[in-house]
C-alpha cells in the first residue's frame, strides 16, 4: 500500500467520547499516555471515551491539543478532525 495524501474524518454523528477514541487512534496514542498528558489515570480517560462520564470544560482544549484536532470538532465533530492515511489508488504497484 502506497500512502501519498491524508483522509479528513467527519465524525459529526459520533459522540465526544468516541470521537476522543477515534483522534487517539489517529495519532496513535495509547490510553495511557493520554491520560498522562491530563495528568488523570486512564480509567477516567476510558470512562471518556466510553460515554460513561465527561471530562471537564477546563480540560478541553488540552484534549483537543493533545489529539491534534479543533476544539470544535471534539464537541460537535464539525472543524479540523483527525486524519488517516489512505493509499492513492493511482500508485504504482511492485512488479
Amino acid at each position: 500500500m502506497y500512502i501519498d495524501r491524508l483522509q479528513p474524518t467527519d465524525a459529526e454523528d459520533d459522540t465526544m467520547g468516541g470521537r476522543m477514541s477515534l483522534a487517539r487512534d489517529a495519532v496513535k496514542l495509547s490510553i495511557e499516555a493520554a491520560a498522562r498528558s491530563l495528568g488523570i489515570t486512564p480509567d477516567i480517560w476510558a470512562s471518556w471515551e466510553n460515554d460513561r462520564a465527561a471530562p471537564a470544560a477546563g480540560n478541553l482544549e488540552t484534549i483537543a491539543d493533545t489529539l491534534e484536532v479543533s476544539l470544535a470538532w471534539l464537541l460537535r465533530g464539525h472543524g479540523a478532525g483527525p486524519t488517516w492515511p489512505v493509499a492513492n489508488d493511482n500508485a504504482q504497484q511492485p512488479s
